[in-house]
């Protein structure tokens, strides 16, 4: 079975403001689909994170998106 990563991107949250999010998933497609946006997205502003903070509390609640705040 795939290794699940934590991928972190700015997406805009439900207020309509960006912010920094990440999410323990096995693919980019499973981001995308969590997420609710396109794969070319996900591809193009999405990276897996070496944050250790954002690491630990997205591998807590894997396939969920773990909002991180404004920077």
């Amino acid at each position: 079975m795939k290794e699940l990563k934590v991928f972190g991107g700015m997406p805009f949250n439900a207020n309509h403001r960006q912010e920094r999010c990440v999410i323990a998933a096995y693919s980019q497609k499973q981001v995308a689909e969590i997420i609710g946006t396109s794969l070319s997205d996900i591809r193009g502003w999405w990276c897996v994170t070496g944050n250790k903070e954002e690491i630990e509390k997205a591998l807590a609640k894997p396939l969920t998106p773990i909002w991180m705040g404004r920077y």
